[in-house]
């Protein structure tokens, strides 16, 4: 048994879906992406040794209270498994080249450029629900996407996600 868990998980890096770190994955869906079952990543999580978690102060309470991980810190997580530094703010840098290169440009806070993302991501879903086209973010971006935004759970104040995401 390996002394660092999940040691194996980052070797294929090309298999991570491309979506912005700092969005949340539910406990089954961050087992999945690192191929571990659920029970595996709660005994990681109770000894100290699986990736942080999102405090849940953070969000609005629902049923079953369950556990969320934000994206780039479980590749952070997982990238140091096996020696590689993948910093959350490098994962946001990388993702704005790949998919929203006008947020590469200028000056101003990660916290305030993934927060510009998200409102227009948001207004481009809007148009393309009402059947225009997106003018920010590109229709292939909005489906590859919304399954994720989907599932993003409720934050008890809106700006706290963001405010979060600095910590990392």
């Amino acid at each position: 048994m390996p002394k660092s868990p999940g040691a194996n998980l980052y070797k294929d890096a090309a298999r991570w879906p491309v979506i912005p770190p700092w969005w949340l994955l539910s406990s089954p869906q961050a087992a999945a992406l690192i191929n571990v079952t659920p029970a595996t990543l709660h005994i990681w999580r109770t000894r100290g040794e699986g990736p942080k978690t999102v405090p849940p102060l953070f969000l609005k309470p629902t049923q079953g209270d369950p556990i969320f991980h934000m994206y780039g810190t479980l590749r952070s997580w997982a990238a140091e498994r096996v020696g590689i530094q993948y910093s959350f703010d490098d994962q946001c840098w990388d993702y704005f080249r790949e998919d929203c290169p006008m947020l590469t440009d200028g000056v101003g806070s990660m916290a305030a450029r993934t927060r510009e993302f998200d409102r227009q991501y948001e207004a481009s879903r809007r148009e393309v629900g009402k059947g225009d086209e997106p003018r920010w973010v590109s229709l292939p971006t909005i489906q590859r996407l919304d399954p994720y935004y989907a599932k993003q759970p409720k934050w008890r104040r809106p700006d706290a996600k963001y405010k979060w995401a600095d910590l990392y």
